[in-house]
């Protein structure tokens, strides 16, 4: 199943302003064990998309990006993960460049990762293409660029811009691409990985590979860590119980340690994982909620326990970057932040 990825999540939304959080009721499910936390040394991750609207007013920017920086570490994350978008037009141009209406500035990017290492955050920097026009079934992991040899130029391009930004600015983790299940050429990742190397020399590197397809990238044996982007569906049945949620994941934990046995010297990193607070999070996680749809923070939170419970334990597993912050957040809002809902008083307990 082709998965939908971060370019169905929260776009270039303005927000007007950023709510505070609100204290919520513990789960139907129960009460979790003070004893299933997270190793130590578990890199407890959330991501902070940077698609305030209002680029024309910087100051404005900054202190929405601010405020959620704060609340992230409120929350006990020891690290933040910041997608970074360049716009490509469709899935069959080649042309990969930053748009004034989608592309944070350097300027901002570098003064909230600044922020959050102030913070106490340690940054890991996820540049992806963000497609401009798609139709049914076409996503970023479809791509089939007509010059498939300039398409790699443009990318090289992008990608060592932000791994330049990255050596500059003390970044921990950086991506060379996410979900790019189509442009597999080993040649060109062993140019990308070899260069972006010798640029970052000190800083873990990975890939975000689709739930569906990352057994299928060539060079795991030559990146620091395995990164997924952990959308696996869990459950097709309506209001699902935290033991029939959990009982979703068996296919998925299988894949993934059948690939721990082709590479047993690398830990994997969930990259991305979250849910929308929506009725169809359990069977399409991968989805963003439609306008209108209802609001079900207890999936969300019922989702979320179900997540961080499961994967508590591997060793395997070096830590997740819970998709996505932004957003207005609250019990009206049905997206993917679990910004004052039921979900971030979970992930507060966990992290």
């Amino acid at each position: 199943m082709a998965a939908i990825s971060c370019d169905a999540k929260p776009k270039n939304t303005s927000t007007s302003s950023a709510p505070s959080v609100v204290s919520t009721p513990a789960l139907k499910s129960g009460p979790i064990s003070q004893t299933n936390k997270f190793r130590s040394d578990f890199k407890k991750g959330i991501s902070l998309g940077l698609f305030v609207s209002k680029k024309d007013d910087p100051v404005y920017e900054f202190s929405i990006y601010k405020k959620m920086l704060k609340e992230i570490a409120d929350t006990g994350a020891t690290h933040l993960s910041i997608p970074v978008r360049w716009i490509q037009k469709d899935v069959y141009q080649s042309e990969i460049f930053p748009s004034p209406e989608t592309t944070v500035s350097d300027t901002m990017l570098i003064s909230v990762m600044k922020e959050a290492r102030t913070l106490g955050l340690k940054v890991f920097l996820m540049p992806f293409i963000h497609l401009k026009m798609r139709g049914n079934g076409m996503w970023r992991g479809t791509l089939e660029p007509k010059e498939r040899e300039k398409w790699w130029l443009q990318y090289r391009k992008f990608i060592y811009h932000y791994a330049n930004i990255a050596a500059e600015n003390n970044v921990s983790m950086f991506s060379i691409g996410s979900e790019l299940s189509s442009m597999r050429d080993p040649n060109e990742w062993e140019e990308i990985i070899t260069e972006t190397r010798k640029r970052l020399p000190k800083t873990q590197l990975t890939y975000s590979a689709n739930w569906d397809r990352f057994e299928t990238f060539s060079h795991w044996d030559k990146l620091d860590v395995i990164g997924i982007s952990t959308y696996p569906p869990l459950s097709q049945i309506k209001n699902p119980t935290l033991k029939q949620v959990n009982a979703g994941w068996g296919q998925f934990k299988h894949r993934i340690r059948n690939l721990m046995r082709r590479v047993p010297a690398k830990r994997i990193i969930f990259t991305e994982a979250g849910y929308s607070a929506s009725m169809n999070a359990a069977k399409t996680p991968w989805a963003h909620a439609k306008k209108g749809d209802e609001v079900d923070e207890e999936l969300q939170a019922l989702l979320y326990h179900s997540l961080l419970q499961t994967w508590s334990r591997p060793k395997y597993l070096d830590g997740m970057f819970i998709w996505n912050w932004f957003g207005p957040g609250g019990p009206d809002d049905n997206g993917f932040s679990p910004r004052g809902k039921k979900a971030e008083t979970l992930l507060k307990d966990w992290y």
